[in-house]
C-alpha cells in the first residue's frame, strides 16, 4: 500500500512572526506521518515551499521521498514578497502525479492515494495559475477517489477554499496568531493520523479530513436523533476521580455499572468500534441526543475508526464505553444511559 503526500508550506513574510510555531507544525506533522507508516504501508513525502525569497517564488524541497528519510527543520525562513498560493498547490500535484508515471508503479492506479496538505496565514496574490484552473483540476483528481485535498487557511478565507473545489469539511480557519497555530497543529496532526487509519482500512479518499459538527444545526439534531434528556444521568469526573476505573466510578455514583450503559466525554483521539453508539449533547440547551445518525453526522464510517475531538462547536460529543476499566480524565463528563 502506498501513499503520497504532497505538503505545501507558506514562508511568505507574513509568517515571519510565526516562523517558530511554523517549524514547529511541520515537525509534528512529519512525525505524526512517520508514525503512521510499517512494513505494508509505504509513504512517500514532497514538499513545497510557497512564497519563497525576494521574488515570493515556489520552490519544490522534497519530491516523493520515504517517510523515513524526511529530516526535521531546524530553521523556518519566512522573507518571501507574496504568496503564489494556487501554484504551489499546482506543481505539488505535478510532482505527485510524476510518482505514477513508471512500469513499477503501475499498480498506483488501483491502492495508491494521495493527500495533499496547505498551511498559510494568507491568500493567492499571483496570477500564474488561476484559480478556475486549479479548481478544474481539483474536482476532476478527486472525481477519482484517490485525492484527498487539505487546507488550513486564515479565518474569513474558507469560502475561496471552496470555490477551488475543497470539500467544506477538507477546510480549517485559524486565527492569525501563534496560540491559534498551535492549536491547529494538534487538530491537523490527529486528523491525519485518522487518515492514516482509514487508509490502513483501504479507504482512498475523505471528505471529512476534519471530522466535526461545527456545521450542523440543532434543528438537523433534532430531527435526526431521539432527545434522551430526561433517560440519563449525569456526573462530573473531578481531579479527585482522575484515573479512576469507570466501573468504580459509577458504581460510587449511580449505584451499578452496566456494560454498555456508560458514556465517556471526548477528549482526546479515540478508537471508536462500529457498534458503539454515540451521545450528542446541545451545549446552549443541556439536551442529549442518540440515535442511528449521529455517526452519520460525525461522518464515522461503519468500522473502526480513530476519532479525535475536532470541533464540534454548540455539542458535546459522548461515546459509548464497553469496558470495565476505562480510565477517565478530569474535568469531564459521565453520562449514564440505562433505556438504550
Amino acid at each position: 500500500m502506498k501513499t503520497y503526500v504532497g505538503i505545501v508550506r507558506d514562508h511568505s513574510g507574513s509568517m515571519n512572526i510565526r516562523a517558530n510555531a511554523a517549524m514547529k507544525d511541520y515537525n509534528l506533522l512529519i512525525a505524526g506521518i512517520r508514525g503512521s507508516a510499517n512494513i505494508i504501508h509505504n509513504i512517500f513525502v514532497t514538499v513545497v515551499e510557497c512564497g519563497v525569497g525576494y521574488l515570493g517564488g515556489v520552490q519544490v524541497k522534497e519530491v516523493n521521498k520515504p517517510i523515513a528519510q524526511v529530516s526535521d527543520l531546524t530553521r523556518y525562513v519566512a522573507d518571501g514578497s507574496r504568496t503564489p498560493l494556487w501554484e504551489s498547490v499546482w506543481q505539488t500535484i505535478d510532482q505527485l502525479e510524476c510518482a505514477g508515471s513508471t512500469v513499477a508503479d503501475r499498480y498506483i492506479e488501483e491502492s495508491s492515494a494521495f493527500l495533499v496538505e496547505v498551511i498559510t496565514d494568507g491568500q493567492n496574490n499571483v496570477n500564474s495559475i488561476t484559480g478556475s484552473a486549479l479548481a478544474a483540476r481539483i474536482r476532476k483528481l478527486q472525481a477519482t477517489d484517490r485525492w484527498t485535498f487539505v487546507f488550513r487557511v486564515p479565518v474569513g478565507y474558507k469560502r475561496e477554499i471552496l470555490n477551488i473545489g475543497v470539500p467544506d469539511e477538507n477546510i480549517m480557519e485559524w486565527e492569525q496568531t501563534t496560540a491559534a497555530l498551535v492549536r491547529s497543529s494538534e487538530q491537523n496532526v490527529q486528523a491525519t493520523q485518522s487518515y492514516f487509519t482509514q487508509r490502513s482500512l483501504g479507504r482512498t479518499s475523505t471528505s471529512k479530513f476534519y471530522t466535526n459538527l461545527s456545521d450542523v444545526s440543532i434543528t438537523e439534531v433534532k430531527s435526526e436523533l431521539k432527545d434522551i434528556t430526561h433517560e440519563i444521568q449525569t456526573e462530573a469526573v473531578w481531579s479527585a476521580d482522575d484515573g479512576a476505573a469507570v466501573r468504580e466510578f459509577c458504581e460510587n455514583h449511580f449505584g451499578e455499572y452496566v456494560i454498555g450503559c456508560a458514556y465517556y466525554q471526548l477528549m482526546k483521539i479515540e478508537k471508536v468500534q462500529p457498534q458503539k453508539k454515540i451521545i450528542i449533547k446541545h451545549k446552549k440547551s443541556g439536551k442529549y441526543y442518540a440515535g442511528a445518525a449521529a455517526r452519520t453526522m460525525l461522518g464515522l464510517p461503519d468500522e473502526e475508526i480513530r476519532v479525535h475531538p475536532g470541533d464540534h462547536a454548540q455539542y458535546d460529543i459522548y461515546i459509548q464505553s464497553t469496558s470495565v476499566n476505562r480510565k477517565l480524565v478530569a474535568n469531564t463528563k459521565i453520562v449514564y444511559w440505562k433505556g438504550h
